[in-house]
C-alpha cells in the first residue's frame, strides 16, 4: 500500500497488485487508517 500519487497528501492511499494474499493486510490498514481520521474528527468536534 502506499500513498496515492496524486491525492497522498489529503490520506488517500492505492494499492498495487491487490488479491488474495493482500487483502488481509490491506483491510488491517484500511481500518486503521478509519479509525485514526474518526479519532481526528472526534476530537475537532470536542474542541
Amino acid at each position: 500500500m502506499l500513498a496515492h500519487p496524486v491525492y497522498g497528501e489529503l490520506g488517500w492511499v492505492c494499492v498495487v497488485d491487490p488479491g488474495p494474499r493482500t487483502e488481509g493486510t490491506v483491510r488491517d490498514l484500511l481500518r486503521t487508517a478509519h479509525g485514526l481520521a474518526r479519532a481526528r474528527r472526534e476530537r475537532r468536534e470536542e474542541a
